[in-house]
């Protein structure tokens, strides 16, 4: 059995998709994965997810195979086993391994080796929800044996009621959701277990500056790529978008801040679901992904194959995304890079509405997320951030992302806003998926320490100051990217 992909026509109207599917020996579709993937994709789940779902299946049906059940699927055995315990062992199975503890050996030949109680998690909450499926879908009493639903104690019942209410406290726009004694709380025999987690590790940020280095000195700003590297860095470090998310921007989605003159307003808006209000030669189009395909014949980037290149991710769950300058003069700062990208590549003929573009054998197409990459790691080792010998990219902060670890730090520990506030900054659904960029290092909590100290001795209270002076800021801007801003050039 082995991974696939097929063009999937669900229906005569020309609309195709791509779905991860498993093939078994037989070069045969195993088809209740496709139907179950079509009706992930028709619920907005990503292809990412979907992989992940598929790789939950192709594991239980290897062990299924392997520990060949003499007992039919349905009939309430697996051998003389109950479905649920032949799960059960399945999920061992997965946390720790195949091979025998005295001997090495592994007489099933599966021959996994040990994972993590996490990955356990995952494959057990992936297959419960994709074996409820396919009972809902065939009216059948069989697929949600293998984890049925039972009966919970009072005292289970009161344990999912507080987690309920914990999660929903802490949830953005908790408040909308059903109180727990409206909600009605299940269990289920094979249940998630509790995973040990690893220790707290510093925080991989880009600091000031390296960044100022980077784009300063990194990237040739004088070329069309240089600049368009820098622009696409400073969306990440000075507006905290994820690199995905700066790949999606349109070039009508940059506009002067209304509120703010000579300065850039940034709104990137979800490739499928995003509104628009386009016209193209008479016709209008409400939707994005309908604009797309009826001018350019394209499909949302976050619709494309995993494997083709120009594909994206939208890990938020927002459908418009603000870019927030936390350092104000850095909108102006984009603005100015921003017309001049613009006028340089005013000739470049597009066959698509991204904004930044790299020549290919095929002519100008979107920018890739692997070309970027590249170039930003170039744009690392031109600025000399490297230490001789070499290092670790990403436990250096020298990766892209490094950069959005770097914006949500300074907003919070050395800004000092609010915690919600941070959250509409970085487009976070909860505190908990912010905790990992706005994360204090070693350094600063023991300077957070030895503050705190210094404050009880004193008996006072100090406050965050900060230069919130325009003309100030724009003198930290390195000298390539000020000569860039300071040419005159026509709107």
């Amino acid at each position: 059995m082995f991974n696939d992909t097929v063009e999937y026509t669900p229906d005569r109207t020309g609309r195709k998709l791509q779905l991860p599917c498993l093939v078994n020996e037989h070069n045969e579709i195993v088809l209740p994965l496709l139907r179950y993937a079509e009706y992930l994709a028709g619920k907005g789940y990503s292809q990412s997810h979907q992989a992940k779902v598929r790789e939950a299946v192709r594991l239980f049906f290897e062990y299924s195979l392997a520990n060949a059940p003499t007992g039919g699927f349905g009939k309430g055995e697996v051998g003389h086993v109950e479905h649920w315990r032949h799960f059960s062992r399945f999920r061992a199975a997965v946390v720790f391994g195949t091979f025998d503890s005295m001997t090495s050996q592994d007489p099933s030949g599966l021959c996994w080796p040990a994972s993590t109680i996490g990955k356990g998690n995952q494959v057990v909450a992936l297959l419960t929800d994709f074996f409820t499926y396919l009972d809902e879908l065939d009216g059948s009493a069989g697929a949600s044996q293998f984890n049925p639903s039972v009966t919970p104690s009072a005292y289970d019942t009161l344990a999912k009621a507080s987690a309920y209410e914990f999660r929903r406290g802490k949830a953005f726009l908790g408040h909308t959701w059903q109180h727990s004694e409206d909600k009605q709380h299940t269990a289920y025999a094979v249940e998630r277990v509790r995973s040990i987690r690893k220790p707290t590790s510093e925080p991989k940020r880009l600091q000031d500056a390296q960044f100022l280095q980077l784009v300063g000195h990194g990237f040739d700003v004088q070329t069309d790529n240089g600049l368009r590297d820098a622009l696409v860095a400073i969306l990440m470090n000075k507006g905290g978008l994820r690199l995905s998310e700066a790949l999606q921007l349109w070039v009508t989605d940059v506009v002067e801040d209304p509120d703010a003159a000579q300065h850039a307003a940034v709104e990137v808006v979800h490739p499928e679901h995003g509104a628009c209000n386009l016209q193209w030669r008479g016709r209008s189009y409400s939707k994005r992904s309908d604009y797309l395909r009826g001018v350019y014949g394209l499909e949302p980037r976050t619709r494309l194959p995993l494997r083709d290149p120009h594909a994206l991710g939208w890990k938020s769950r927002f459908s418009t995304l603000r870019v927030y300058w936390f350092e104000p003069y850095w909108g102006q700062v984009f603005w100015r890079l921003w017309r001049r990208y613009l006028h340089s590549t005013a000739a470049v003929k597009r066959s698509h509405p991204y904004a930044f573009v790299m020549r290919t054998t095929g002519g100008w197409q979107p920018l890739t997320i692997d070309a970027y990459r590249k170039a930003y790691e170039r744009g690392i080792f031109a600025a000399g951030l490297v230490p001789p010998g070499g290092c670790d990219m990403k436990a250096a902060g020298l990766t892209p992302h490094g950069c959005r670890h770097a914006y949500g730090d300074r907003a919070r520990n050395r800004g000092g806003l609010d915690e919600k506030v941070v959250m509409v900054m970085m487009h976070h659904a909860s505190p908990e998926s912010q905790e990992v960029y706005t994360r204090k290092s070693h350094s600063q909590t023991m300077s957070d320490v030895q503050r705190g100290m210094e404050l009880m001795r004193r008996n006072s209270a100090s406050s965050f100051t900060g230069d919130d002076d325009a003309a100030g800021g724009l003198r930290s801007v390195p000298a390539p990217l000020r000569d860039l801003m300071a040419d005159d050039m026509a709107p």
